[in-house]
């Protein structure tokens, strides 16, 4: 592909994503509070996300060692200058993008759920929700499962951050689950960090072997895995 053809094909991807209005703006949206309200805000918040869209797509094809920040504001569009007034260095921008990326599925399970829901209903909400996430963002999935161990020990501390937010998750499904059957015991809180490590691991085996689009064919073994940890 020549460079002409690489840079629509990033257009077109970046005109998914769209900016400032597109999906990136809501999905890599800017810390909770802080809102438009002016162009100068607008362009600011743009540059951000095609910045972090522009990570995960560089380290995507790349390899997070051999991506450098002027790959990252090649392909983003933006000056080196508008990469530093974001992020002190390519880590931080990693680790930006990793947080983006965690509160975006974390928003979509929640928006996914609905009152009545059962609490099996719920699970299997979840579960259907964070595999259609990877399955639609093949770059984000490589560059945040498989590239995060080389992305440095800030990078990994932000994963365990997300593993244990998605554990708490679990263990409030759990106990959802607890108050429609009284008889099922306590679990103890390092059981739910597994079964989020484990359906991590298997998802980025998918994304390793290039499976990324059939991900879903996981939702059967990780709901058994759930069902016989849970009772």
């Amino acid at each position: 592909m020549n460079d002409s053809a690489k840079t629509d094909a990033t257009d077109a991807r970046l005109a998914r994503y769209g900016a400032p209005s597109h999906e990136v703006i809501d999905a890599w949206r800017l810390p909770r509070g802080r809102k438009a309200n002016n162009q100068t805000t607008e362009i600011a918040a743009s540059q951000r996300a095609r910045l972090l869209f522009a990570m995960t797509e560089s380290v995507a094809e790349k390899g997070y060692n051999a991506t450098t920040v002027g790959d990252i504001t090649r392909i983003a569009r933006v000056s080196r200058s508008a990469f530093y007034a974001n992020f002190k260095d390519k880590e931080a921008c990693f680790v930006a993008a990793y947080e983006a990326a965690h509160v975006d599925v974390v928003d979509r399970i929640r928006r996914a759920q609905t009152s009545n829901m059962t609490s099996r209903e719920r699970l299997q909400t979840t579960l259907r929700v964070y595999l259609e996430f990877k399955r639609d963002h093949p770059a984000l999935s490589r560059t945040l499962l498989v590239e995060i161990h080389a992305a440095g020990p800030k990078a990994r501390a932000k994963r365990d951050w997300g593993h244990q937010h998605f554990a708490e998750m679990q263990r409030r499904l759990y106990a959802l689950r607890q108050a429609e059957q009284p008889d099922l015991p306590d679990l103890p809180a390092p059981i739910f960090r597994g079964v989020v490590a484990a359906i991590e691991e298997m998802t980025a085996t998918y994304v390793c072997e290039g499976r990324t689009d059939a991900i879903l064919e996981l939702e059967t073994a990780c709901l058994m895995l759930l069902e016989k940890v849970y009772g």
